[in-house]
């Protein structure tokens, strides 16, 4: 082989490998590339937080604000306020949803920024802030409110607190106006107004619905010269309820049912999580979504199943309610109500039906040691398509024979062709502890 073709075929060779080398990088690059892609990484939405109001007077400030945090990304217990300059500092906790308050002891003619700050897991932001400057002024504010009555009562009372300022008596009248406003409506309600006396500063607010209701405070103030001046506007919401309620519908030897009205308009996202307990021991457990309001089956309620149960068995039920808290963007998740209930005693009996012309006549036997029933009952249901109308029914008491005892029940036969009629044993005192053992068809 020539010296020549030797050079050539090193050339090649050499062109090849960096040609390699290359398709490694590229191959290399791509597989880092879809790993890269493949990562998801969770961001969580920042919290948001911003003031509705500051009310500056001479040493001090009045403020209200909001904080909402939709992904939980605030370290629980570093949300909080500060006002500061170069020579002084102060600050106070805060909670999510509205906050509302007064910072005292302030330099007058002084220039401050005041901040929401919380730590998000890198240290201390700043969510939102402001410089304020500090001025003598004559007036007033809210300063906020304070729940004395139980979060549970039907109807709340509050004490307000207020903040006037008036040394050389400019205002010859302070006035407070209180008023609230439902969810579903843009009416105020109850409109107030109370006149302050020289030096006021609280006033107790009663009987406020406990029903998720926006409270608005106007205070006002009148000068010397008639002319009416609004010093401050504040709201603030009533507890947050889930409004909802529940009935049992049925209780038997092996099962238990209820139905769940959901009724509230402030909520979002709400579901429910029904867990039945015996003991310490869970039995079941089911999901419930609410039927949407517009669906026209809203007020039917959804009713909830528990079968397999055992006879003459000490049950529990825990409503647990899961929702968005529409003041604060929080997912909670709480016990809304607990029911405890007995399913029924095994029972036995016979039923006899005789028929003529015009009437059903019906005896009943019954084995009930643990008399879980006192009464024979019937129904009478003309249907109609898809639906059933109760057209009435009727009941007897029992007559005791021994260990068993019986009762017999007279039905007329309905006039219509399409019909239910529905027999049945109840308890006289618990409606919904009943059993029905037989319909009759025409």
């Amino acid at each position: 082989m020539g010296l020549a073709r030797v050079k050539e075929l090193l050339e090649k060779e050499k062109q090849k490998t960096r040609l390699e080398i290359i398709r490694s990088w590229f191959t290399s690059f791509a597989v880092t590339a879809v790993a890269v892609v493949a990562v998801v990484v969770f961001v969580p939405r920042s919290p948001s937080a911003g003031f509705e109001r500051l009310e500056v007077f001479a040493n001090q400030i009045i403020y209200s604000l909001q904080v909402t945090d939709e992904d939980a990304a605030i370290i629980e217990g570093t949300l909080k306020l500060v006002v500061e300059n170069q020579m002084e500092y102060y600050e106070t906790s805060l909670d999510l949803g509205q906050n509302a308050g007064i910072i005292t002891s302030l330099r007058a003619n002084t220039t401050y920024q005041i901040a929401i700050k919380a730590d998000k897991g890198f240290g201390l932001e700043t969510l939102d802030a402001q410089s304020f400057k500090t001025l003598s002024r004559i007036g007033g504010a809210i300063v906020g409110e304070t729940l004395v009555s139980e979060p549970s009562a039907y109807f709340l009372d509050y004490d307000v607190t207020l903040y006037l300022f008036d040394p050389e008596t400019e205002f010859k009248e302070f006035r407070l106006i209180s008023g609230y406003m439902y969810p579903w409506s843009d009416e105020v309600y109850d409109s107030q107004e109370l006149t302050l006396a020289s030096g006021q500063t609280s006033v107790r607010l009663e009987e406020i619905p406990n029903e998720n209701v926006k409270v608005i405070l106007t205070l006002e103030g009148t000068r010397q010269n008639d002319e009416t001046e609004i010093l401050d506007i504040y709201q603030f919401h009533t507890p947050l309820n889930v409004d909802f309620s529940y009935s049992l519908n049925q209780v038997t030897t092996n099962s238990l049912s209820l139905y769940l009205y959901p009724e509230s308009a402030v909520v979002s996202n709400l579901s429910f999580t029904i867990a039945l307990w015996t003991g310490s021991r869970k039995v079941q457990e089911k999901s419930v979504l609410p039927q949407d309001e517009t669906s026209g089956h809203h007020h039917s309620g959804t009713e909830v199943v528990f079968t397999g149960l055992r006879p003459a068995t000490d049950y529990r039920l825990e409503l647990m309610a899961s929702y968005t808290n529409p003041y604060t963007m929080e997912r909670i998740t709480a016990t809304v109500a607990t029911i405890e209930e007995t399913t029924l005693g095994n029972f036995s009996h016979t039923f006899v039906l005789i028929e003529t012309d015009t009437h059903y006549q019906v005896e009943l036997t019954v084995n009930d040691p643990d008399h879980n029933f006192q009464i024979a009952y019937y129904y009478v249901y003309w249907i109609q398509a898809e639906d059933e109308i109760n057209y009435g029914g009727g009941q007897s008491g029992f007559t005791p024979s021994g260990e068993e005892k019986s009762a017999i029940l007279t039905i007329a036969k309905p006039s219509f062709t399409d019909f239910r009629i529905e027999i049945g044993l109840r308890n006289q005192t618990d409606y919904y502890r009943y059993v029905i053992i037989e319909n009759i068809r025409p």
